[in-house]
Parts: C-alpha cells; sequence; structure tokens
C-alpha cells in the first residue's frame, strides 16, 4: 500500500513539474487582474459633479487630457497653444505631449468599437491601470529571464500591491509615467533576451524591439534616461571585464543606433543634445570603448595591443581612452571651461537636497528624500528585505571569486550603507543629507566606489589572473540587475517623485532573497526546525492572520506573529488607500470653474500661482499666464513679486495689462504656500520672503477683568526680519512671537460685537525672555481694525475653528502677517477682502460652505474671482512679459536667507 501511495506522490511531483509553466501564469494572470481590480476602485470617485465627465486624479494630466480631446476633435495638436502662458502661447506642444495624446485617443477608439458607450474622459482615467497591465507582463518577462518563472511571478505579486508604485499607475492618474515604464521594461525584457541569445539575427530583432522601446519611452517621458544609464553601465561592466564579443557589440550597436535615430528625428532629444548628455554618457563611452577596442584588436597599430595587454585589460584601456577623446571632443565643441562646469554643478545638485533654485527648494517631489521616508512607506520590514537582498545578490555574483569575495562583499555593503544613509532624517543630527559628514558619506562613497572597483580589476589582472578570469565568469543577468540596481537607487535617492521607478527594483530583490532563503532552508537536515523556516518564510510573505502595522513610529514596523505577511499588508493598504482616492480638482474647483466657463468671456485670461493653470485651462476653458509646466522662466517671479506680495497697487496693475490678464484667481492654498511663492518672488537678498503662520486661541490663558477680557492666541512665528523695540534689537531667526494678546470689552464680545478691541499686543521672545509689544493691526469678523503708534508692524487675522458641523469657535484661530505680508495684495484683496475701482470681486464661495477657517487643524479657504479694470492711463511694461529673468541672482538660494 505504502508503495503505491509512493508511486502516485511521485507521478503528481512530475505531473506538478511538468506544468510549473502552466501554473505560473494562471497565477500571473490573477496576480495582474488583482493589481488592475485596486487601480480602479477609484473611479466612482473621478466625475465632475458639473459635467458628470469623469476627471483625471492629479494636476497634471489635465493638460494630456485637453490635449487628447483636441487630437480627437481636429487629428492634431494646436502648433500653438494660446491658453497657456498668455500672451505669449506655448508653441509646438506636440513635441513634448503629441504621443502620448494621440495613444490616448487611439486607445479610445480600439475601446469605443467594442463598447460604444466609452467616453474619451473615461478612457483617459482608465489608461494608467490599464498600462499596469503590460507593466506585470513585461516585468515579469524581464524578470524570469533574469531568474526564473517563480522569482518572477513573486516579484510582480509584490509589484501589484506595493502603496509606492500604486498612485502613479492608478485609474486618473494619467500622466507620462505609466505609459512610460511599459516600454522602460519591455527594453529591459528585449535587451536582456538579446544579451543571451547566440543566434544573430535573433539577437539582433530582439535589441531593435529594445532600441525601438527605449526611443517611445523618452517620446513619453524625461526619466527615460534611467534605460540608458543602466544599460550603458552595463555594458562598460561587461566591456572592461572583456566579456564584450563581437555578437554582443552587434546588438549593443542595434540598440544605441536605434534608439538615437528615433529620438533624433521624432522627440525632442537630439543627437547633440544626447552627445551632451551626462545621463547618455555611459551609453556612448560604452560604445565608442568597443569601437577602440575592435579596431586595436584587428589591425594592432604599433603592436598597441601586446603592449597594453601586458598592463592593463584591453577593455578597461579603450574606455579610458574612449573618455579622454571623449573629454577633448566636448571641450571643443562646448568651450574649455564646458566640462569643469559641467562637473562642478552635477557635485553642486548632489549635494543640494532641495534643488539649486528657489523654485526647485518649493517643489516637494524634486527634495531628495530621506530613508525614514521609504521605510514609513514600505515598512521596515520590507526596507530590510529588499536592502539585504542587494548585498545577499552581489555575494552570490562574486561568489566564484573565492579569494576576495567577502572582502569585496564588505566593501560593497559600506559603500551602499554610506550612500543610502547619509539622509536618514532631517531629526538626525548627521545623516541628514546637508551635514558635511552627510555629503562626504554621499559623494564620498560614490567616488570611491568606481575609484575601487577600477583599481581591482586593474590589480587582479596584473598580479592575479586567476582571479581575473573568475570576475569575467560572473554571469552577465547578475551584473545587469547590480547596474539596475545601483542606478535605480542613485535615481529614488536624489529625487522623492523617482521613488516610483525605484519600486519595482526593491520587487525584484524581495523576491530574489526570499527565494534564496526558501532554497537554503530546504537544504536543513533538521525537520522541524526546516518545518519552522518554512512557516515563518510564510508568515512574513503571505500570512493573513494579522493586521496591518501603522506606518508611523519605526518601532511599530518591527514584525509580530500578529502582523499580516507583506504581501497581504500592501494587498490590503493599497486598496484601501485606492479606493479612497479622489480628484485634486474638487468639487469647490469644479463648481468655480463651472462658473468661469458660464459667466466670463472666452477670451479671457487669468492669473494666478502656477498650480492652478492646467486646471484653469481645462475646466474653466481660459487662458492663463501660468500652469505646471512652468515653460515661462520668469513668470513665477512676476507673478510673486509683482500680484501676490506687492503692496503697490499701481505697478500689480502694470503687470496684469502687460500680460492682458483679465481675472485674478486665488485660493486659501495660497496661506501655506506664502514662503514658496514670496520666496520665488523676492530680489537677490530675499526681501519679499516670509511665512504666515497659525495661533490658537488658548483657554488657559485667557483673563477675565472687571469690565475686559483679553482673549490669548498662542503659537510661534520665528520673525522674518530684524525688530528694534525701545533700543533693543530682536534678530531675524534668532527671535520670535510666541502670542497675541486681544483685549475686548467683555459684554461687547459676549454679544457678539468685535468693536471694541483694543490695541492687540505681540509678546516677542528671545535669549528665554518675553517682552510684550503693541501691534498695528488686527482683523476680526471680517473688518480691520488699524492702530497708531504701534511697536510692532504686523497683523492677526481671526478666523474659526471648527470641529464638525456642531462644534467649532468663531474665534478658535488666527494668522499672523508680518509688516512684509500685510501690506501685498494677497493680503490685501483675499485676507482683508479690500475692494476698490481696479478689482472687482466676481466669484467667491465663501458663503457656500467653504469660509476662511482652520477645520480640524488644516486651514481652507473660498476660491475667489476678481476681474480687472485698468485705469485709462496705465503704462504698459515690456519687461513683464519677459520670458527670462531681469536678475539671474533672484533665482539663487541663498542659505542666509532661508
Amino acid at each position: 500500500m505504502s508503495d503505491i501511495a509512493e508511486e502516485r506522490k511521485k507521478k503528481l511531483l512530475l505531473l506538478a513539474k511538468q506544468n510549473n509553466n502552466y501554473i505560473i501564469y494562471v497565477l500571473l494572470a490573477v496576480v495582474i487582474w488583482f493589481g488592475y481590480s485596486i487601480r480602479t476602485k477609484n473611479l466612482g470617485n473621478l466625475i465632475d459633479q458639473t459635467t458628470g465627465q469623469y476627471i483625471p486624479m492629479a494636476l497634471d494630466p489635465f493638460i494630456i487630457l485637453r490635449y487628447a480631446e483636441q487630437v480627437l476633435e481636429h487629428g492634431s495638436l494646436m502648433a500653438v497653444d494660446t491658453l497657456r502662458y498668455f500672451p505669449i502661447g506655448y508653441a509646438n506642444p506636440s513635441v513634448e505631449f503629441g504621443f502620448l495624446s494621440s495613444f490616448i485617443v487611439y486607445l479610445y477608439k480600439f475601446l469605443h468599437f467594442f463598447d460604444p458607450s466609452m467616453t474619451l474622459q473615461y478612457v483617459h482615467v482608465l489608461y494608467p491601470a490599464i498600462a499596469f497591465i503590460f507593466i506585470g507582463i513585461f516585468f515579469f518577462l524581464f524578470v524570469k529571464e533574469l531568474f526564473d518563472g517563480k522569482i518572477a511571478l513573486l516579484a510582480t505579486a509584490f509589484l501589484a500591491v506595493l502603496p509606492p508604485f500604486l498612485y502613479r499607475s492608478m485609474a486618473g492618474f494619467a500622466d507620462k509615467e505609466a505609459l512610460a515604464t511599459v516600454f522602460m521594461f519591455a527594453a529591459f525584457y528585449f535587451f536582456v533576451k538579446a544579451w543571451k541569445t547566440e543566434d544573430l539575427k535573433q539577437g539582433i530583432m530582439f535589441a531593435l524591439l529594445a532600441g525601438v522601446a527605449t526611443a517611445l519611452a523618452g517620446k513619453v517621458w524625461g526619466g527615460f534616461t534611467l534605460i540608458l544609464m543602466t544599460i550603458g553601465l552595463f555594458a562598460l561592466v561587461e566591456l572592461v571585464l572583456n566579456k564584450f564579443t563581437t555578437n554582443r557589440f552587434y546588438y549593443y550597436s542595434t540598440w544605441l543606433v536605434s534608439l538615437v535615430f528615433i529620438l533624433h528625428f521624432f522627440t525632442r532629444f537630439t543627437f547633440t543634445g544626447l552627445i551632451f548628455s551626462i545621463t547618455a554618457a555611459p551609453m556612448f563611452l560604452a560604445f565608442g570603448s568597443f569601437v577602440i577596442k575592435f579596431l586595436i584588436t584587428k589591425y594592432d597599430p604599433a603592436n598597441l595591443k601586446e603592449k597594453v595587454s601586458e598592463k592593463i585589460p584591453l577593455g578597461l584601456f579603450s574606455a579610458f581612452l574612449t573618455s579622454l577623446i571623449g573629454l577633448v571632443l566636448v571641450s571643443i565643441l562646448g568651450g574649455i571651461t564646458y566640462v569643469t562646469s559641467r562637473v562642478s554643478n552635477l557635485v553642486s545638485e548632489l549635494a543640494a537636497p532641495l534643488g539649486q533654485t528657489r523654485w526647485a527648494l518649493t517643489v516637494a517631489e524634486s527634495h531628495q528624500p530621506y530613508v525614514a521616508g521609504w521605510i514609513s512607506q514600505f515598512s521596515m520590514v520590507y526596507f530590510l528585505i529588499f536592502f539585504i537582498a542587494a548585498f545577499v545578490l552581489f555575494y552570490f555574483a562574486v561568489e566564484g571569486v573565492k579569494k576576495y569575495k567577502w572582502w569585496l562583499t564588505s566593501v560593497y555593503v559600506v559603500l551602499i550603507s554610506s550612500f543610502v544613509f547619509s539622509r536618514y532624517s532631517p531629526g538626525a543630527k548627521s545623516l541628514n543629507g546637508s551635514s558635511d559628514l552627510a555629503i562626504f558619506m554621499f559623494l564620498g562613497s560614490m567616488f570611491l566606489f568606481v575609484v575601487l572597483s577600477l583599481i581591482f580589476v586593474w590589480y587582479t589582472y596584473l598580479k592575479d589572473k586567476d582571479v581575473f578570469s573568475q570576475l569575467r565568469k560572473i554571469p552577465a543577468t547578475f551584473i545587469f540587475v547590480l547596474a539596475m540596481y545601483l542606478m535605480f537607487l542613485f535615481a529614488a535617492r536624489t529625487a522623492v517623485r523617482l521613488l516610483y521607478i525605484f519600486a519595482p527594483m526593491t520587487a525584484i530583490l524581495a523576491a530574489y532573497l526570499i527565494f534564496i532563503c526558501y532554497k537554503y532552508i530546504g537544504k536543513i537536515d533538521l525537520k522541524y526546525l526546516k518545518i519552522a523556516c518554512y512557516v515563518i518564510l510564510f508568515l512574513i510573505v503571505l500570512s493573513p492572520f494579522g493586521n496591518i502595522t501603522s506606518s508611523a513610529p519605526l518601532v511599530k514596523h518591527i514584525p509580530t506573529i500578529n502582523d499580516d505577511g507583506l504581501l497581504v499588508q500592501f494587498a490590503k493598504s493599497s486598496s484601501n488607500s485606492a479606493q479612497s482616492l479622489g480628484p485634486s480638482y474638487h468639487a469647490q474647483w469644479q463648481n468655480a470653474m463651472k462658473w468661469v466657463r458660464e459667466n466670463t468671456p472666452e477670451d479671457s485670461v487669468f492669473s494666478h500661482w502656477w498650480d492652478y493653470g492646467y486646471w484653469v485651462q481645462y475646466g474653466g476653458r481660459r487662458a492663463t499666464l501660468s500652469d505646471g509646466g512652468n515653460a515661462r522662466g520668469a513668470i513665477n517671479h512676476f507673478t510673486g513679486r509683482y500680484l501676490l506680495t506687492n503692496p503697490d497697487r499701481e505697478s500689480a496693475l502694470e503687470f496684469l495689462y502687460a500680460n492682458k490678464a483679465t481675472h485674478v484667481l486665488m485660493i486659501g492654498d495660497e496661506i501655506g504656500k506664502y514662503s514658496a511663492y514670496s520666496s520665488i518672488g523676492s530680489d537677490e537678498n530675499y526681501d519679499r520672503y516670509s511665512w504666515i503662520n497659525t495661533f490658537t486661541l488658548d483657554q488657559s490663558k485667557i483673563q477675565e477683568k472687571r469690565e475686559d477680557m483679553v482673549l490669548f492666541y498662542s503659537g510661534n512665528f520665528v520673525l522674518d526680519g530684524d525688530v528694534t523695540i525701545s533700543g533693543k534689537l530682536f534678530p531675524r531667526r534668532g527671535a520670535g512671537i510666541i502670542g497675541f494678546m486681544l483685549p475686548f470689552n467683555k459684554a461687547d464680545l459676549t454679544a457678539g460685537n468685535f468693536s471694541s478691541l483694543k490695541q492687540p499686543i505681540a509678546v516677542l521672545a528671545a535669549n528665554n525672555q518675553a517682552t510684550q509689544v503693541t501691534l498695528s493691526c488686527a482683523s476680526i469678523g471680517g473688518k480691520k481694525y488699524e492702530f497708531e503708534g504701534a511697536q510692532l508692524d504686523g497683523c492677526l487675522v481671526v478666523i474659526p475653528y471648527i470641529e464638525n458641523n456642531q462644534q467649532g469657535n468663531a474665534l478658535g484661530n488666527a494668522l499672523y502677517l508680518s509688516g512684509k505680508v500685510k501690506d501685498g495684495q494677497f493680503a490685501r484683496l483675499y485676507l482683508f477682502g479690500e475692494q476698490d475701482e481696479n478689482f472687482k470681486l466676481v466669484y467667491s464661495d465663501a458663503g457656500s460652505g467653504v469660509p476662511l477657517a482652520s477645520y480640524r487643524g488644516r486651514l481652507m479657504g473660498p476660491l475667489k474671482i476678481w476681474s480687472v479694470n485698468y485705469p485709462n492711463d496705465i503704462k504698459d511694461v515690456p519687461m513683464y512679459r519677459e520670458t527670462s529673468l531681469p536678475d539671474t541672482r533672484v533665482n539663487e538660494i541663498k542659505r542666509e536667507f532661508q
């Protein structure tokens, strides 16, 4: 009986083995379907309540939707988009947006053929989720080509549910990244497939497909340079190790020539631009190096091959020589100082965690991320898995180099850890990304990694041929994964927005380590220990018996037996997040833009801060001076300086008149953005730079006197300029305001009459000493009160605090406006509600449920629109229409003013 059971067991195992690929592909279909279903959970939220049409979730996709509608209606994009950067316009939008907008139109036509009820707007918001299906397919094929089907399946499962990969591939985030990611992994798959192919014709065909996919990624998204850097670095390593065969050179050349040809003739990336691009340098360096190596090998001028081969690997020598020739040519073409300036700029950009310009400083997604932020998004367990996996992968790559494998791995661990943890968290004293030690760790680790790698290769070639021979046996797939990891790690370390594209790399590493553990657990001889290890591995990856752990304090990421497995945890978290995601173009904007469409002339022109341009252009169908593309270089400075922060009404009108603006739009978001646009709108010495802080009514410090009641507002405002009171200096950044006192007649205050307000008092603090000084202004109940002879120029704007519909306090919060802020047009028009003959308030939703208030600690305010009426004698100032800054110093970051 036992023999029969054993025989059946063997047959079942054989059957499972024979159908292994079939099972994997069935499971892959389930994984991709699940990933797609998560990404479409929010479709019901993406509907404009004023039109009934689907709308994107994020800001930038609105411009793509508008262009897709243009292509559908007219067959192509306009030569000049007159709704953007009025009165100049945006020339030839097809260069950047033509391919993606046309793709969405053709996708719509295809789906509409099968389902006539589908609209272009619906297909547009659905496209990222559809793109995910193809991302999943090519990602799986790529990882399968690197390792095997099981690792590829698990990696794809991680990718489907990873929170950092979710948002930009969700329905509604119909931007460039989703389609570009499809082409990216198609390019990687076809390239690796070509590299592993021995048949020349097949290899060239796959390489050509890789080149086309790379170029198509470039037509969609500027981040395609990650493909160039990854493949370029991989090819250089293969070349230096003398692994670059003639067939592989044909594959590499086919890939490079095809993508450069398409990019040059069909995109904005010209051949000349690529030649001078640092991100394309590894790609061209590898190509040129092989050409020189080929010439030396074939023609051997002056017995150079033999002479060189005695002292240095021919591939390494070719790379050195190519680099030297390239530097000389670039110096001749670009000028003698071009190379040094580019290197200097690159180092400066890498060492500047918040960007090189004031504009970049204000764009959160351009900032360098903190590792603590990675952990909060991935979870500590998953972070440790993929971080350790990179070291394990490196160890197995160099395992054949028996003499040095531990030494090589140790150096790799130290340098990569130094690179990553140089920017751990903003609260870390040394590892905050900006300290001298952090910058040294960041830049030094990169430099040492390159230098030590080259020295080791050179040393082993000269002194230990056996070791060099072992290096040459490192599988190409391992080299490719490590090159990809280094490039993607570098990208994720330098910009928050690129964590999206780093997520697939983490999925590959995590899946690899998990299967390595599975493999080695199978080698354990002790039965119960083996079972225990399998159970632990299952609990880490798939356990459905726990709860989602919080992503806040790091200690909560320590795994316990009650935690969900990573896949289950991510699936629950992503599913819950997905179904609640709605459009940032929310009901307040939808209603306002309906009013704009119906109540303003079609030739109206809106001036506002740049964030809202795409919404006004699409939702309101009106022209704007600026938008999220930021292609009109000086307009943000002009808007910040001559409109929002400008105390002079005349020059504000001249700025608007020069650009033919008919309307001005402001919203409560500008309160939180004040530091951003006041910085951008300042001169070289930050003359307008300030911020608006919130103070809270402190019930415990309210003073009740016989006839008066004094309200006390607690908070903190660091002084934005030097203040001198009675001969005592309160220095900028060295002193601050910690509270305000508002005295009222008790009876009037109780009756809701604020007119009895007496002169406010500000509490200044410096060197642990508090000083009470009189304040020049307060605004309460919509009325502004000004006081003569005040010691401090500033204004306190009292606003309601709202907890919910039943609870709140009409005097619960206050905004402090310093002397730099209170006289600007934003304060005068929006906060104080001033009107005159030049600015007529024509729209405000303050009376329809959106008053300026603090809603559970979040500042919100009405959306207001003014029509602009110009005086007859207004001057036309051409400077305000310039596309370049009048003084480039106004864009420079000066840390002493920050």
